[in-house]
């Protein structure tokens, strides 16, 4: 009867753990939601600023690739091979948040507010636009970050390009985890967006200002009065 009692004891004991065990790996771990983060003051300190006058800047639209339309953080463990993370996730749309981040380095990067992500609709009327087309942004824990883009330059009318650049970006990741993963992200990034303002500030300072624009017409109009008066005379 003892020995029937200790084996239901033991029965019920070995129940127990085993409860206990599979109650623990049933247990998700929390989801962590990431963004991207801008370029801090510090990193734009010693940054030449671009000529001033009606420089206005639009960023966008920007094009990402398919597989990364999702919240899942995508990971590349090979040339060809993919890993998703079920728990580990952005916190929002991850286009959205590349071209708001992008808009806002570029805009400290060279000094003015008047830089909008797209669309801007009536908000703003950019006497540059950049729109991008992006082929990777992924990286591996521990390994690195790469961003690879073509971008391309228009001017108000947004049809004729005046610069066609494009991007290859590697930032390494500082940890196997993806806090590390997520801050390469940002650093990409804000390399890339390094690139761009550079780029702007090198169109924009061969550009004449608004002021040698309206000075010149003057001078048109005047000379075009002086060669009627001239033409009246004779």
């Amino acid at each position: 009867m003892r020995h029937s009692s200790y084996l239901s004891a033991t029965g019920w004991a070995l129940a127990l753990v085993v409860l206990v065990f599979v109650g623990c790996r049933s247990t998700p771990p929390p989801t962590g939601f990431y963004t991207l983060a801008a370029v801090t003051k510090a990193e734009t300190t010693g940054q030449t600023p671009a000529p001033k006058g009606d420089l206005a800047v639009g960023i966008g639209p920007v094009q990402l690739p398919g597989y990364l339309d999702r919240p899942q953080i995508i990971t590349r463990t090979a040339p060809d091979r993919l890993t998703l993370s079920e728990f580990n996730r952005w916190g929002g749309s991850l286009r959205q948040d590349f071209t708001r981040v992008l808009a806002e380095n570029v805009a400290a990067l060279l000094g003015t507010d008047r830089v909008l992500a797209h669309p801007w609709g009536d908000r703003l009327d950019p006497a540059y636009r950049v729109a991008l087309d992006v082929q990777q942004f992924d990286g591996d824990l521990g390994g690195a970050v790469v961003l690879k883009a073509t971008w391309i330059v228009t001017g108000r009318e947004g049809k004729t390009p005046l610069s066609v650049r494009k991007s290859d970006i590697q930032e390494p990741v500082s940890g196997k985890d993806y806090d590390a993963l997520v801050v390469a992200h940002s650093r990409a990034v804000a390399a890339l967006s390094r690139e761009i303002a550079g780029e702007i500030r090198r169109l924009a300072s061969m550009r004449p200002s608004s002021v040698e624009s309206r000075k010149r017409e003057g001078d048109v109009k005047q000379l075009n009065r002086v060669l009627c008066q001239l033409g009246d005379r004779l």
